[in-house]
């Protein structure tokens, strides 16, 4: 339910399970090492997942291999004899089957030629609206074809995950395909497009807002250079990005790289939007810019707003001079920029 992934989130959700609950989804999270440990103790998996070791709450850990150590407590934590089923292409979660305690599944990308996995996506493909579409592959070879309902390239691996899951629970492959295919949204402000109309303009919005990181930001600007990309009349991609929490003391490098992935990628425009009243957030904001500006063509269409206000003014004036224009929304929940997608799309 939403992300009720912590020590209140998971309880709560748990006390739902009564003699009519079949399956039980429990996502677990953490910032700190032993807090998975303690969700599976009331919740031991029959089935753990572990999708993938990335950068998010790097300042709270300290390294990736911390964040490793965190996110294998999932598979510490199974019911003797419980299933694990690893990302095959995260080296950090693949060394995770050396704790396995009994069977352990592969999902990933063809990567390898003796590579075993068990669910694959072979021919991987976006459309213009950044729709992915694959053939979905298990292990016999039955096979069976999937367009997403949903954006962006990087949930192909949630989407394997999720298949390896149903199809170990016996669900049929091409069961498996149509039920992936019908996902049309995944949770407020996580890749949910829609058109924003306002009095002066109207432009097409990318709300990724929920939250950020720097492997999050860089799918989201995949995504928007992504979009309409084969159109013979290209669309002018705004990135409107807020600064990312919890990165430790290399966070405005981190943000300078962002930013200069943005300009590289193909956003026309990059709005960095910090705060008003949080000096670091503010200056993380200008790190973005100034990561931005290094490499932009035209300095000027890299702006740093102080706060979601001043953003959605820079974005109504480029969005004016600009048709057909798209915008992204990504940031961490204290930059405000979901206030500002909530804003936009009530309108």
């Amino acid at each position: 339910v939403g992300s009720f992934n912590n020590e209140i989130g998971l309880p709560l959700t748990s006390l739902k399970v009564n003699a009519g609950t079949r399956f039980l989804v429990a996502e677990m999270g953490a910032n700190h090492v032993g807090e998975i440990a303690n969700l599976t103790s009331p919740v031991p998996p029959d089935i753990a997942v572990v999708l993938k070791v990335g950068v998010a709450h790097l300042g709270e850990f300290g390294s990736a291999e911390r964040i490793a150590q965190a996110k294998s407590e999932i598979v510490r934590g199974l019911v003797p004899g419980g299933l694990t089923i690893l990302n095959a292409n995260d080296e950090h979660v693949a060394a995770m089957s050396a704790i396995a305690p009994a069977d352990v599944l592969w999902f990933g990308l063809p990567q390898k030629e003796d590579a075993q996995l068990d669910t694959t996506a072979l021919d991987v493909r976006c459309d213009d609206l950044d729709h992915p579409s694959f053939v979905l592959e298990d292990k016999t070879g039955r096979h069976a074809n999937v367009t997403l309902g949903i954006c962006g390239q990087h949930n192909v691996m949630n989407a394997l995950a999720a298949a390896t899951v149903a199809m170990t629970l016996g669900m049929p492959i091409d069961d498996v395909a149509s039920g992936l295919s019908d996902v049309t949204s995944i949770s407020p402000h996580r890749m949910a497009v829609s058109t924003v109309t306002k009095p002066e303009t109207s432009f097409t919005l990318f709300d990724d807002s929920f939250n950020a990181n720097p492997d999050s930001m860089k799918a989201g600007l995949d995504g928007l250079s992504r979009w309409h990309a084969g159109a013979e009349q290209q669309p002018f991609r705004i990135a409107v990005l807020g600064a990312m929490l919890e990165l430790g003391p290399d966070e405005h490098r981190l943000h300078e790289d962002v930013g200069r992935y943005a300009v590289e990628g193909g956003a026309d425009a990059l709005v960095t939007v910090g705060s008003t009243s949080d000096e670091a957030l503010d200056a993380l904001a200008e790190a973005m810019a100034q990561g931005g500006k290094a490499v932009a063509a035209d300095p000027t269409m890299v702006q740093w707003a102080h706060d979601a206000e001043q953003a959605d003014r820079m974005v109504t004036r480029l969005a004016t001079d600009h048709e057909g224009t798209v915008v992204l929304l990504k940031g961490s929940h204290a930059s405000g920029l979901s206030a500002l997608a909530e804003r936009w799309t009530q309108n």
